[in-house]
């Protein structure tokens, strides 16, 4: 009998642990896609919010667009009249919720198209920051992920200088790059001369554009640290490359390693030591034109467990 009741505890106490598990599974999922739908509200929130400041800077240089013009504001009410709680997110809800968003991509695209024929609204400061800040919101919903996304090479710049704060944290995300053994062999050159850039541009066949540049940074490696320097500055180099592109910035990573004669071009501008051997030439500034990244993503490239 003693028997019996020690193994009908048993079971009921397997039962509860397994019912207490899942309850807990299941309160991590609801808590994960609460979380992920915040992300998703967070980023066009944050679009909807740079869209009156958009709109009137068109506005200033393209009176007579009119309808396109309230056609954006009016998807943009529109949409943030919808509001869908994660708690309750049925298929019904979220469908109109990105039929309402779709709505403003389509306004939003229309409104970006004809400032085409605007050449004095797309040199405008003011507008250059917004589109790159609008294409930051992307439905991805991970601003690291977008940025990523959104990266592209630019060659073309404005005429205008780059704040140094925004060079500091280049520099700074350049330096959070990975390391083996954490030797951190990178070494960073930034040149705002316009001598030293112009003679570089005339000398390095892929760098031309730093005849429009204001700076660049190139990103150099310590040769007697590691050697395998190339390696982890070319980590560093593409972090420079993603905080430009956070920051409303165009870069382009023009190549001196291991091409002797381009190398020895960038020592002789910038008096590198014989060690320190310069991997690349990062030019950047305010984008002059718009880019547009291109999609890479190729399913044929990926395998598993084997190729």
């Amino acid at each position: 009998m003693k028997k019996s009741i020690i193994i009908i505890l048993a079971v009921v106490a397997i039962l509860v642990i397994w019912a207490v598990s899942v309850y807990n599974g299941l309160v991590t999922m609801d808590e994960n896609v609460s979380g992920q739908w915040a992300n998703v509200e967070t980023q066009y929130q944050r679009r909807a919010d740079l869209i009156p400041n958009l709109v009137n800077t068109v506005k200033g240089y393209a009176t007579h667009e009119k309808e396109t013009l309230e056609g954006v504001v009016a998807a943009r009410s529109q949409a943030t009249q919808i509001k869908v709680d994660a708690a309750d997110l049925t298929p019904e809800k979220l469908a109109q919720y990105q039929k309402a968003q779709g709505a403003v991509t389509s306004a939003l695209g229309k409104l970006l198209a004809i400032t085409e024929n605007y050449p004095d609204l797309k040199a405008n400061q003011n507008f250059l920051e917004l589109q790159a800040q609008l294409e930051g919101t992307s439905e991805t919903g991970n601003a690291a992920l977008d940025n990523i996304f959104a990266r592209k090479s630019v060659r073309t710049y404005l005429n205008k200088g780059v704040e140094k704060e925004k060079i500091d944290l280049m520099l700074r995300a350049g330096m959070a790059a990975p390391s083996g053994k954490d030797v951190r062999p990178w070494e960073f050159v930034v040149v705002s001369d316009r001598a030293k850039l112009d003679s570089m541009a005339a000398a390095l066949p892929y760098a031309k554009m730093l005849t429009q540049a204001r700076n660049a940074i190139i990103v150099c490696g310590d040769s007697v640290k590691s050697s395998y320097w190339y390696l982890d500055c070319s980590a560093a180099a593409q972090n420079i490359l993603l905080a430009a592109e956070s920051l409303g910035l165009g870069a382009v990573w023009t190549a001196a390693y291991p091409y002797e004669d381009r190398m020895q071009v960038v020592r002789k501008y910038t008096g590198l030591p014989e060690n320190i051997l310069p991997l690349c030439v990062i030019p950047f500034g305010y984008p002059a034109t718009k880019e547009n990244p291109k999609q890479k993503f190729d399913e044929k490239k990926i395998h598993y467990n084997q190729y």
